[in-house]
């Protein structure tokens, strides 16, 4: 029997990626909280033994991913922000992380948001910041210019503004619409 293979490599790397989310948890808690290697242990547990979690890690989903996403972009914002010493590349490790949440899930728009807009709030890192911001805007126009050339349209998702009328054109009965002009234009489409 071979683990490596298929779905099974799946699982394997989701039940990687929550053990490291609850390991990260961990040492926030250790390094922010309470130094108690007990305290962090129990967070650990208690992260990587989640119901929800187990289960997400169990199934197709990027529940898994964007957690583990979240979390890094959690601990490495506040490591750079409360280190006056902070490098630039941490800043730039911050931007792709914050981008590529945004690739797995819509709620990763909010994390992106939010890092952009904390980061302001420093002073001392304002400079470094844009270095976060470029590099998370690398990464989403990068992924744009993919759809384009691939699909068609520039954007990270279709679900939106006038593409999301091409997502729901399935279920659009186009002999039934009365504006004639706009009967002619969508019939070679969606007929």
């Amino acid at each position: 029997m071979v683990l490596f293979t298929g779905f099974r490599l799946i699982l394997v790397v989701q039940h990687g990626l929550l053990l490291g989310t609850a390991a990260l948890a961990g040492i926030l808690y250790f390094r922010y909280f309470r130094r108690s290697w007990l305290g962090a242990s129990w967070v650990v547990f208690l992260c990587a033994l989640s119901p929800e979690a187990t289960l997400a890690s169990h199934a197709l989903l990027t529940d898994t991913l964007y957690a583990a996403l979240a979390m890094a972009c959690m601990v490495l914002f506040i490591e750079v922000s409360m280190d006056t010493e902070s490098k630039g590349a941490s800043w730039i490790a911050l931007g792709i992380l914050a981008g590529c949440s945004v690739l797995v899930r819509p709620v990763g728009y909010a994390l992106a948001g939010t890092i952009t807009l904390l980061g302001f709030w420093n002073k001392q890192h304002r400079a470094k910041h844009l270095g976060c911001i470029g590099a998370m805007l690398l990464v989403l126009i990068s992924y744009a210019s993919y759809n384009s050339m691939r699909y068609g349209y520039f954007g990270i998702t279709q679900l939106g503004g006038s593409q999301f009328f091409g997502m729901a054109a399935r279920f659009l009965n186009v002999a039934g619409i009365e504006d004639v002009p706009l009967r002619k234009a969508l019939g070679p489409i969606y007929a």
